[in-house]
């Protein structure tokens, strides 16, 4: 996305294989190696900032795990006071330029949602593709000052932990993350549409009463419309809210490295792509005199249509 916070999660909800409740309360943090999937969603395996008895580690760890210390230590911690991107009501667009918002009147207002959004929110645009996320509670987000120790310690494990997914886990993959910045919040609204006809695309995000009473409200897309192009159009859209825990456990991005183990003589170390926050780039170039760039998968890209800037290395590994 244009507004370059990292790699954009289309279902922000903690995801992973037999999670602890520990994890499902916490959701994405600092420290996590993590696998991306096809369904636009961080698929958690272990915590390297963390002791293997911890209870989001418990039984999730290789055998001869090492933690990382000092991944707690000093985080930067940016809040809504510090920055808009993350206030209540605000959204992200693709193209902030083409869309619209007003707030959606004749509707009482339900108890505890935020004042920015009211009754709810009226998105148009006049673009023919594009993506949206809603952040109408805001956000936190979470960055390490120092992210080389991550690399330094990546480079020592990555052989055991790809051993550990493949070997015993049997995930066959061939690149993990490890996030070492996040975006955080409580409830999301996303939605992407492709192929719709000019100023014809409308959405419409609401707040609506809890299933249980007492607790904060929930929230969905009350409504989409998108008029019909020669080619014809896409509306994907998906709301939620950690309605169990009431805590910013959804992650909406994620900031880091992406591990890629390949085998061969001509697999070796490198970084490329580096994403920084204030939004500019710097790749690295190969000892063999290419350069090397990575993009999301077909279908996350039809899904948000942005690109993805991570601090990336490959790590050598036996075939």
């Amino acid at each position: 996305l244009p507004k370059r916070r990292g790699y954009p999660l289309w279902n922000p909800r903690p995801v992973g294989w037999q999670i602890p409740d520990a994890y499902r309360a916490s959701g994405v943090s600092i420290g996590d190696i993590g696998i991306m999937n096809e369904f636009g969603e961080f698929d958690y395996l272990f915590n390297i900032g963390l002791p293997a008895n911890d209870p989001v580690n418990s039984r999730r760890v290789p055998p001869d795990f090492i933690p990382l210390p000092g991944v707690r230590d000093n985080l930067a911690v940016t809040g809504s006071e510090q920055d808009p991107d993350l206030r209540p009501g605000s959204y992200i667009a693709s193209n902030h330029a083409y869309f619209r918002t007003q707030h959606i009147a004749g509707y009482p207002q339900i108890p505890q949602a935020p004042k920015e959004v009211g009754a709810g929110l009226k998105f148009t645009t006049s673009a023919s593709a594009g993506a949206l996320l809603v952040l109408p509670e805001g956000g936190t987000s979470y960055d390490h000052p120092a992210p080389t120790m991550f690399l330094e310690h990546a480079t020592r494990c990555a052989a055991s932990w790809f051993n550990f997914i493949n070997q015993i886990l049997r995930r066959g993959v061939n690149e993990i993350y490890l996030v070492t910045g996040c975006d955080k919040t409580r409830a999301w609204g996303v939605a992407c549409f492709s192929g719709a006809s000019p100023r014809n695309v409308l959405l419409e995000y609401v707040p609506k009463l809890p299933r249980i009473a007492g607790k904060k409200p929930e929230y969905l897309f009350r409504r989409s419309d998108s008029a019909y192009s020669e080619a014809g159009s896409d509306v994907i859209f998906e709301a939620g809210s950690d309605v169990i825990f009431e805590r910013q456990s959804g992650c909406v991005f994620i900031r880091g490295f992406r591990i890629t183990s390949r085998a061969g003589p001509q697999s070796r170390e490198k970084i490329s792509t580096i994403w920084r926050r204030d939004g500019t780039t710097r790749t690295s170039k190969k000892k063999d005199g290419s350069y090397w760039k990575y993009y999301p998968s077909d279908i996350i890209n039809e899904w948000i249509l942005g690109k993805v800037f991570f601090r990336s290395f490959q790590f050598p590994t036996s075939s």
